[in-house]
């Protein structure tokens, strides 16, 4: 008899992106801690004397070239907890053994979930400069191996309570960066100016 064990996914909150699909149709979840959770679920028939009796999770740092054992369970469990040394992207993988130790699959080992443990926000840098007829310049660059430029927010404001407001811009982006210029004018009388730009990763930094 065949069982199947799947990996659910990692733990949803915070720091969950979404990314185009590996060549092996995995989509890479994004994850801003070192550590996380990698929940599975056992599908087998109850009091079957050949179910799987352990459940082993393997990593690869290296795109599947090299995997490393890194927790066992009993099948009983619904979770592995995992703790990334650095940043980076992590392959996983579960293997069934029987009562006896013998494997239960058939050999080839494949990834079943992408992780990508990204800790580090964006590189952001901003300039404004005000223009002696009024309006201020404002010019911003932000990089980021897994940036999401959709995530980008200018706001500015003319008073220190005042409510932000959304500039509307329309930035240049590449996979990795995005960069822009837009003007802005503040409110008459105005002796001081706030701007504010927002943006994030994948993985919510």
């Amino acid at each position: 008899m065949r069982f199947t064990v799947v990996l659910i996914a990692v733990v949803l909150g915070v720091g969950l992106g979404r990314q185009a699909l590996g060549q092996d149709g995995l989509e890479p979840l994004f994850w801003r801690e070192h550590i996380f959770s990698i929940p599975f679920r056992v599908h087998r028939s109850l009091g079957d004397p050949d179910a799987p009796a352990q459940i082993l999770l393997y990593v690869s740092d290296d795109d599947g070239r090299r995997w490393s054992q890194v927790g066992a369970a009993q099948p009983e469990m619904d979770r592995f907890t995992y703790h990334a040394l650095q940043d980076g992207v992590y392959w996983f993988a579960l293997e069934t053994t029987d009562r006896r130790g013998r494997f239960l699959s058939n050999g080839s080992r494949r990834a079943q979930l992408h992780v990508v443990v990204d800790t580090v926000p964006p590189r952001l840098e901003l300039e404004a400069q005000a223009r002696a007829d009024g309006p201020i310049d404002i010019r911003w660059t932000a990089e980021d191996p897994y940036l999401d430029a959709a995530s980008l927010q200018i706001q500015t404001r003319s008073e220190p309570d005042g409510a932000w407001d959304r500039l509307a811009v329309s930035p240049s982006s590449s996979p990795h960066a995005v960069t822009g210029q837009a003007s802005w004018l503040p409110a008459p009388g105005s002796e001081l100016a706030w701007v504010r730009v927002e943006i994030h990763d994948q993985a919510g930094n």
